[in-house]
């Protein structure tokens, strides 16, 4: 159920997409039922049983980034949780077609290993969410 850009989101789609705008705190999945175990081997178990998913846009990272920018420890978090999320975030073929879009796909594996992010990042987020 993986609806975007001209179909209106449903409830559970706008709770996701909020999460990945840093507008919603990524605690509000659990009201979904959609959950991070972590596994013995290192790995993460995400469990979505009933199949929510939605497209994500560099414009939604952007907003996500640049919300957690100066929080280390929940950009790390927030950072984590869209790339292990797979089973309910597409994200979308900007991320590798678009330069803005592999800048902040990058960086979203930086910020997951704590790695430092460069002000480029910052920037591009600013700029795909600037009016106009």
């Amino acid at each position: 159920m993986t609806q975007r850009p001209n179909n209106p989101l449903t409830l559970e789609q706008q709770t996701i997409l909020g999460v990945i705008r840093g507008e919603r705190h990524c605690s509000d999945l659990q009201k979904l039922e959609i959950s991070f175990e972590p596994q013995a081997d290192g790995g993460v178990q995400v469990t979505n049983p009933n199949n929510y998913s939605i497209i994500a846009k560099p414009e939604d990272v952007a907003a996500g980034f640049l919300k957690y920018w100066l929080d280390p420890i929940q950009l790390q978090e927030w950072s984590s949780m869209i790339l292990t999320g797979s089973s309910f975030i597409d994200l979308s073929k900007e991320f590798e077609t678009d330069r803005s879009g592999e800048v902040l796909l990058n960086a979203l594996w930086d910020a997951s290993f704590m790695s430092e992010i460069s002000q480029e990042v910052f920037d591009v987020a600013e700029r795909l969410l600037k009016p106009g």
